[in-house]
C-alpha cells in the first residue's frame, strides 16, 4: 500500500521556532530529506530494498536516529522553559492581584471601626473554647487583622474553657496533663491581660483539673459579670464579693468543703442554681434579681427565702423540680409582687406543690406554666387543685399553659378557667386527661356561652380525641360558634388541635378547610402535621417562620464570611 502524499508533510521541511530572529528546528535542512520521502511514497511497506539501495538507507536510518535524539533533546528543553513561563505567570497573577486589592474596594479598605463591629458579631456568633476563640483564627489571617483584635480588649472578655480531649497515637496520648495544664495556665493569662480590666463572661466545666485556672479567675473576681461553671472540692476560695455579677448559673456547691456565707452580689440579675438535698446553701445577695432559676429542687425554706430578698423578681422557672425536707409552711405568705411569669417544666411530684400554692400569692402573675415529666406518674389531687386554682384566681393571668397533669377531678379545672375569664386571652392544655370523657364538658362550655366562658380568649390549643359520639359534633359547634361572634368577644383567633390524623373525621376537615378560608389572607389553613400530630391555625403566617428565614439568612452570611478567611489565610500561606 502506497501512502498519501501528505503524510510527511511536516518533516519535508525545518520547524520555524522563532518569527523574530527567523530560527529553525532542525538548524540545517537534510539534503537527503526529500530522496528518503520520495523512496518510502514510491514504495510499499512490505518492499525489499535491492543490494544497492541497502548501504545507501542505512546510511538515512543513521541520520534520521541523531535528528530523533536531537528531537527528544529540543523538546526537553522547551518542556523546561514552558514550566518557567507557566511559574512566572502565577507569581505576576499573584502580584497583579495583589495589587488590584489594594487599590479596588475590599475589606482591608474598612475603617478599624466598622472591622471592629464585623469583628464582635463575628465572636458573638461562635462558638468560644480555648485555642479555638474566633479572636484566634481571625488574627491568623494578616498582620493588620492581628494587631487591630489584639488591641481591642472587649473581644478577650470571653473566657471559655471546655475539657480537652486528644486522641491516641500508638496506644499513647499526643500531650500529657502536665502540658495541657500549662496550656490552660497560659491561655487563662492570655485572656486577662488582653481583656485589660473589662468585665469578663467566664464559663468552666466540670472537672476537678480546671483547679488551677479557677483560683486565677478569683484573683478578678471584681471583674465577673457572666459565670457558668460547675463548683468542685478543688475550687477552694470562692469569693465572697462580686460587684459586677449580672449572670450567674453555678452548680454543684454542695462538692465545696467550705463555701462563703454570704456573697456580695448587688447587681445579680438573672440567677441559676442546682440545689441538691442538703441543709444548707450558699446565701446571694439577691436585690436586683430579675430571673430566677432552680434545676433538681430546693428545700421550702430555701426557697422561700430567696423569694423573699428578691423584691425585683419577675421570673421564676422551676426545672425538673422537686422539694426536699418537710413541707413547712413559711411563717408569713410570701408575696412577690413585681412576679409576673412563673414556669414549673417537668415537675416529678405535684403533691409537694401544695404548700407553695397556699404560702404565697402572686397578684400580678400573667404567665403560668405548669407541666410534669410524665403523664401519669403522678396527680393534682383535688386538695392541690383547689389550691392551685385559689392561687391564680388572686391573680391576673394572661397566658395558661398545663401540660402532662392528670387532674383527679378534671372538672375542678373547668371551673378555674372560668374564673379567669375576665384576663385570660391563650390557654394550652396538653395531655392532660386525654383520656376522660368529661372533656366534652368543655366543649360544651365553649361552644353554648362563646360570650361567658372565657370570652376574651383568642388563642386556643389542646389535646384532642372523639371522647365519645358526641365529642366531634361538640367540637364543630364550638369552631362555628367562636368563629361566627358578632364581637371581638368570643371570637378565637388561633385554634391547634393536637391529635393523630385518624382521630378526626373527613368531614370536620373538611369543614375546617372550606369554613375557615374566609379569615386567612394567605395559604391553607389546615395543614397535616407529622405522623403523631394534627394541627390547623387560623393564622397562618406565624412568628416561627419570620425567625426560620432570619436564621437561614445568618447562616448565608456566616458562610460567606468564613469564605473569605479561608482565601486570605490561604493568600497569606502564599506569601
Amino acid at each position: 500500500m502506497k501512502r498519501n502524499v501528505n503524510t510527511f508533510k511536516l518533516i519535508k521541511s525545518p520547524l520555524r521556532t522563532c518569527d523574530s530572529c527567523g530560527s529553525t528546528f532542525p538548524p540545517r535542512h537534510n539534503p537527503f530529506s526529500k530522496e528518503l520521502i520520495n523512496y518510502l511514497l514510491l514504495n510499499p511497506c512490505n518492499h525489499v530494498p535491492s543490494y544497492g539501495d541497502v548501504s545507501w538507507l542505512k546510511n538515512h536510518i543513521s541520520t534520521g536516529k541523531k535528528e530523533l535524539a536531537a528531537y527528544g533533546d529540543e523538546i526537553d528543553r522547551m518542556t523546561k522553559i514552558l514550566e518557567e513561563l507557566k511559574a512566572r505567570r502565577d507569581e505576576l497573577s499573584w502580584a497583579t492581584t495583589q495589587l488590584n486589592e489594594m487599590v479596588s474596594p475590599s475589606i482591608h479598605a474598612l475603617p478599624v471601626e466598622l472591622m471592629l463591629k464585623i469583628f464582635f458579631i463575628v465572636c458573638e456568633d461562635r462558638p468560644v473554647s480555648g485555642r479555638r476563640h474566633p479572636a484566634f483564627k481571625l488574627s491568623l489571617v494578616c498582620s493588620r487583622w492581628r494587631k487591630i483584635i489584639h488591641s481591642e480588649q472587649q473581644l478577650w472578655t470571653r473566657i471559655h474553657f471546655s475539657e480537652l480531649r486528644f486522641k491516641a497515637r500508638n496506644g499513647c496520648l499526643v500531650y500529657s496533663e502536665p502540658h495541657i495544664q500549662a496550656t490552660r495556665q497560659s491561655l487563662i493569662q492570655f485572656y486577662l491581660e488582653k481583656s485589660g480590666r473589662l468585665p469578663l463572661h467566664i464559663h468552666l466545666p466540670l472537672s476537678d483539673s480546671f483547679a488551677s485556672v479557677f483560683q486565677d479567675l478569683v484573683k478578678h473576681a471584681h471583674r465577673w459579670k457572666e459565670v457558668t461553671m460547675t463548683c468542685r472540692k478543688d475550687y477552694h476560695d470562692f469569693p465572697t464579693s462580686l460587684p459586677l455579677i449580672e449572670t450567674m448559673d453555678i452548680r454543684g456547691f454542695e462538692a465545696m468543703d467550705d463555701y462563703p456565707d454570704k456573697i456580695f452580689t448587688p447587681s445579680l440579675r438573672t440567677l441559676t442554681l442546682s440545689y441538691p438535698s442538703r441543709s444548707s446553701y450558699p446565701r446571694l445577695d439577691t436585690r436586683s434579681l430579675v430571673c430566677l432559676i432552680l434545676d433538681r429542687g430546693a428545700s421550702y425554706s430555701h426557697f422561700y427565702d430567696i423569694v423573699r430578698h428578691s423584691p425585683m423578681l419577675s421570673s421564676l422557672q422551676l426545672i425538673n423540680f422537686r422539694f426536699f425536707g418537710q413541707s413547712a409552711r413559711a411563717s408569713a405568705t410570701v408575696v412577690p409582687t413585681r412576679l409576673t411569669s412563673v414556669a414549673i417544666l417537668g415537675a416529678q411530684y405535684c403533691d409537694p406543690f401544695f404548700p407553695l400554692f397556699k404560702t404565697i400569692s402572686v397578684p400580678y402573675l400573667e404567665n403560668l406554666t405548669f407541666s410534669c415529666s410524665l403523664y401519669g406518674s403522678d396527680s393534682f389531687s383535688v386538695q392541690t387543685t383547689l389550691a392551685f386554682g385559689q392561687l391564680i384566681k388572686e391573680s391576673s393571668i394572661t397566658s395558661l399553659t398545663l401540660k402532662s397533669i392528670y387532674f383527679e377531678n378534671i372538672l375542678l379545672l373547668f371551673d378555674i378557667l372560668a374564673s379567669l375569664s375576665g384576663t385570660l386571652t391563650r390557654l394550652s392544655i396538653l395531655m392532660c386527661n386525654f383520656t376522660d370523657k368529661k372533656w366534652d364538658n368543655f366543649l360544651d362550655l365553649m361552644a353554648s356561652s362563646p360570650g361567658q366562658y372565657l370570652p376574651n380568649l383568642k388563642e386556643l390549643e389542646f389535646s384532642y380525641r372523639p371522647w365519645s359520639d358526641r365529642s366531634e359534633s361538640l367540637l364543630l359547634r364550638m369552631v362555628q360558634s367562636r368563629k361566627r361572634s358578632a364581637t371581638s368577644t368570643g371570637k378565637l383567633s388561633v385554634l391547634r388541635l393536637r391529635c393523630k390524623d385518624q382521630q378526626l373525621s373527613n368531614n370536620i376537615k373538611r369543614y375546617l378547610k372550606k369554613s375557615l378560608c374566609g379569615e386567612v389572607l394567605r395559604g391553607p389553613v389546615y395543614s397535616p402535621g407529622n405522623s403523631a400530630n394534627f394541627g390547623f391555625t387560623v393564622k397562618y403566617f406565624p412568628i416561627q417562620v419570620i425567625v426560620e428565614y432570619a436564621r437561614k439568612q445568618v447562616e448565608y452570611y456566616t458562610k460567606e464570611m468564613d469564605t473569605v478567611l479561608e482565601h486570605n489565610m490561604y493568600m497569606r500561606k502564599l506569601r
